[in-house]
């Protein structure tokens, strides 16, 4: 569902909560509602009445509110993550990198940052279809959820790139996690239409300096170590 369509949703649900509100209260001073639902009751009217709109009221500010709460949890995710793989997207991505980095530089601490590539991903799709592409890169991004631990961050970047960020990681750390990802993606068991689909992956990892503050440092480093993995013959980590 698109954004603009969520907001009118959103816009719809209060408008149409507060409306209700209003309709109730007018309708109870039209038609006597407390009397004409409950009858005489041993309560004097007075509290019968408040008890009544108050409910009423109560209710449908609740209603309007919880549905407002849920539509807008689904823009958060449209606007952090990418739809088909649920990983981050780019702009929110670059936002915990610079906090990531601002603090490794408070804390004199260090990350990781890896750039991979689906090897002959263009391939892959021209032989099996967009659909099966599509299922490779869901694949992938539960392997490496499954794999990596709950604070690092896992981006779609590109259409068949991802990267990854882990924080308090050292650059000989990074790198065999890199590897062991690698590994983990050229043993996939990926079947499409009863077909199996071999796909590996490449990574460019960085692991120089730390005090620079520009996230696009990191990632272009990364990019080009990606590229070098790619010329000495792909499914490898630099």
């Amino acid at each position: 569902m698109s954004r603009s369509k969520l907001f009118r949703r959103i816009v719809f649900c209060e408008y149409t909560g507060f409306s209700l509100i209003i309709l109730f209260l007018w309708m109870d001073e039209l038609l006597d509602l407390p009397h004409l639902l409950f009858g005489s009751m041993p309560t004097p009217v007075n509290y019968v009445e408040c008890f009544f709109e108050t409910g009423i009221v109560l209710s449908l500010a609740l209603l309007s509110i919880l549905a407002t709460s849920t539509l807008l949890n689904k823009i958060e995710r449209i606007v952090m993550f990418d739809p088909l793989t649920d990983s981050m997207n780019r702009r929110f991505l670059i936002e915990n990198l610079k906090h990531e980095i601002h603090r490794c530089i408070r804390s004199n601490s260090t990350f990781s940052l890896m750039l991979g590539d689906i090897d002959w991903f263009k391939q892959i799709n021209d032989k099996h279809g967009h659909e099966c592409g599509d299922i490779v890169l869901q694949k992938i991004a539960t392997a490496f959820k499954n794999r990596l631990r709950a604070q690092d961050m896992i981006c779609r970047w590109g259409g068949d790139e991802f990267l990854i960020v882990l924080p308090d990681t050292s650059p000989e750390t990074g790198r065999n996690v890199a590897e062991t990802l690698r590994t983990l993606i050229e043993k996939l068991n990926i079947i499409y239409i009863n077909q199996e689909v071999p796909v590996t992956i490449s990574f460019g990892v960085y692991d120089d300096d730390y005090s620079n503050v520009r996230p696009d440092y990191y990632i272009r480093k990364a990019d080009r170590k990606l590229y070098e993995a790619k010329n000495r013959g792909r499914n490898r980590v630099v």
